[in-house]
Formats: C-alpha cells, structure tokens, sequence
C-alpha cells in the first residue's frame, strides 16, 4: 500500500515539474511572443534568438506563433502588394491558415472582404455565399469588387460582373472628364476634352 501511495506521488510531484517547466518556457517566450503581436517581427526575431541561446533548443510553438503573427500583419498591411503576400500564404498555409483567416473576417474594408473570399474559397464555394462579398462587388475599390467575384458562379456571372464594372469605371471618367470642360470654358483658355459614349 505504501508502494502504491509512494508511486502516485511520485507521478503527482512529476506532473507539477513539468507543469513549472511549461509555465517557465512560457514566461520567458512572453517577450518574443508579445513583439510579434505587435507587430515588431524583427524585435521578436531577436528575442527568438537570444531565448533559444538560453534554453538551448528551439521552441517549435513559439516559432510557429511568430510565424502566424508574420502572416496575420502582412494580410493587415495597407501596402497593397504586402497584404496580397500575407492573404497568398494564408491559402497555403491549411489549418494555421484558416484560423487567422477566421480571426480577420469581421474586420471592415478590404481586409475582411479578403479573409471572407479566402475562407470561402477553402470551403469550397459551399453554402451560403457570405453577403459582405456580395456588397463588395459594388465597391469603387477594386481590390474589394475582384474579392467579391469568388461568389459569382458561371461565366454568364462573371461576365455581367465585369461588364457592371467597366460601366462604373467608364462613369466616372466621363464625369471627370466633364469636370476638367467645365473649368477650362470658365478659365481663360478652352480645352476641348473628348465626348464620352452613353453605356451600352
């Protein structure tokens, strides 16, 4: 019986190191883990490396959070061509991917159009197709409006899609283009601007 009661102790007291070693190794990835939420990726790459010198050994979950936290800023850049980067290798990137695309669809503008039209994608196109990227075709902004196209099914969709598209566009020149006439016949000299043709 004592046997007994000295093995669950010793199975008991051996839970608690290894508990106390995990909050350590937590305790100390704080910082690494705290700069790469904020967006610091090479502060938290620094700290990465003088955390592994110490501990002597990589951390595999750690390194994988800076990783997520890598792909989540760059799908929140503003630099256009950055946030297609970071929507790009979440696509690739399977389960890890997926969650940090569901941590961003509620976000507004193009950043959570895109995480819908990723996730819907990785869905399949099944089911309901998601109403913000429905709004989003109508967007001025065409990053949204090619976001959106991924719940136009069919050529005939696609088709009148960017059809509706190019009468926007061609709109809005024309418009402009009346704008620049009207303030060149109240100026002093008269610029003749080309017509525009009704859409068809």
């Amino acid at each position: 019986m004592d046997g007994a009661r000295s093995g669950i102790g010793q199975r008991v007291i051996a839970g608690i190191a290894a508990l106390v070693v995990a909050v350590g190794c937590a305790s100390a990835s704080g910082p690494v883990r705290a700069a790469a939420r904020g967006g610091d990726i090479a502060r938290a790459s620094t700290l990465y490396a003088s955390y592994v010198e110490q501990r002597g050994d990589s951390d595999p979950d750690t390194l994988a959070y800076v990783a997520a936290e890598v792909l989540r800023h760059a799908a929140m850049s503003d630099d256009p061509t950055e946030r297609a980067q970071g929507f790009g290798a979440l696509l690739s990137a399977g389960a890890l991917g997926h969650e940090i695309l569901e941590s961003l669809v509620d976000r507004p503008g193009v950043v959570g159009d895109r995480a819908a039209s990723a996730l819907f994608v990785q869905d399949g196109r099944r089911g309901t197709r998601p109403s913000r990227l429905r709004a989003a075709l109508a967007s001025d902004d065409v990053e949204r409006r090619v976001a959106g196209l991924v719940t136009v099914r069919g050529r005939a969709g696609v088709t009148a899609v960017l059809r509706a598209m190019t009468r926007r566009s061609s709109s809005r020149a024309c418009a402009a283009t009346r704008g620049a006439s009207t303030r060149s016949r109240s100026g002093s000299a008269t610029t003749t601007t080309p017509a525009c043709a009704r859409p068809r």
